[in-house]
């Protein structure tokens, strides 16, 4: 369940920009891209034991396929903190959450503020290095 909380925090961060606060925590902004595995190598299926926040959907899930690589971007002039912090985004699959599991969490960030219901894991977001080729 946190991994799916982390996904929309992370998501919400990359896509629409991080909240005023992240700024203090050294958080760049992030565009994310939709990738196709080009098989050099291919990747492997990975089990992860997962444990997030909430306590809720802890386990075992399998990284299926990548699915997102995220680049730190400069929005409207507020610069990048780090431009070699980059994010791979991987396809999970686990435990799934009861309906009345589903943590409702508030997101304040630049865009504005939001209530959510996460309802279940998705993505698994992790640091990652890149080289152009």
């Amino acid at each position: 369940m946190m991994q799916l909380l982390s996904v929309f925090a992370v998501v919400a961060a990359l896509v629409f920009g991080a909240s005023p606060a992240a700024a203090q925590f050294n958080l760049d902004h992030y565009k994310c891209y939709k990738v196709k595995d080009l098989k050099n190598p291919k990747f492997v299926k990975s089990s992860v034991s997962l444990t997030d926040q909430f306590g809720i959907n802890d386990g075992i899930f399998e990284a299926k396929k990548p699915f997102m690589f995220c680049n730190p971007v400069d929005k409207n002039g507020e610069g990048i903190l780090n431009d070699d912090d980059h994010l791979t985004c991987y396809k999970v699959k686990g435990p799934r959450l009861a309906p009345n599991d589903r943590p409702h969490v508030q997101i304040v960030n630049q865009l504005g503020t939001l209530q959510l219901e996460a309802k279940k894991a998705h993505l698994l977001c992790v640091p990652a290095t890149k080289t152009d080729i």
